[in-house]
C-alpha cells in the first residue's frame, strides 16, 4: 500500500487552501494527477483563496571541517602544559564559572594565536602534540 503525502491543507478559518510549492508546480502540468486533484479542490472550495507555501531554506552553512571533539578540557590542559603569562589564571576563572566553549576558545586563541588558522580537529591535535 502506497503512503500518500498530504500536498495541501484546507484552512477553514482563513478560507484558504494552502498548497505546497512542489504540488503547485506539478499541478501546473495539464493532465497530471496533481492538476486533476487541484481542480477538484478549486471546485469544492470555489470561494477559498489559494496560498502556495514555500519550503524554508536553511540559512546555516555546513562546515566540511569542524573542531568537533575539541573540548574545554582539551584547551584547559593545553594551557596548563604551555603556560603563557597569566593564561592558567584566566582558564581557572572560566572553569569556575562554567564558561561556554566559545568563551574559552576566544581566550585560548588570544594566548595561543598559532591555532587561529587551523580548521580541523586533526590540525589542532597535531599542533598540540608538536608544540
Amino acid at each position: 500500500m502506497e503512503k500518500k503525502i498530504q500536498n495541501y491543507k484546507v484552512n477553514y478559518e482563513a478560507k484558504a487552501i494552502e498548497v505546497k510549492e512542489a504540488f503547485a508546480r506539478k499541478a501546473g502540468v495539464v493532465g497530471s494527477d496533481e492538476y486533476k486533484e487541484f481542480n477538484e479542490l478549486r471546485k469544492e472550495y470555489s470561494d477559498y483563496q489559494i496560498i502556495v507555501i514555500k519550503r524554508a531554506k536553511s540559512t546555516t552553512k555546513k562546515k566540511s571541517a569542524t573542531l568537533k571533539g575539541i573540548t574545554c578540557e582539551f584547551l584547559y590542559d593545553y594551557a596548563a602544559k604551555h603556560e603563557k603569562g597569566n593564561s592558567v589564571e584566566k582558564f581557572e576563572i572560566h572553569k569556575n564559572n562554567n564558561a561556554s566553549f566559545l568563551a574559552v576558545k576566544k581566550t585560548f586563541l588570544e594566548f595561543y594565536p598559532e591555532f587561529k588558522d587551523l580548521k580541523t580537529k586533526g590540525e589542532w591535535l597535531y599542533l598540540a602534540n608538536v608544540a
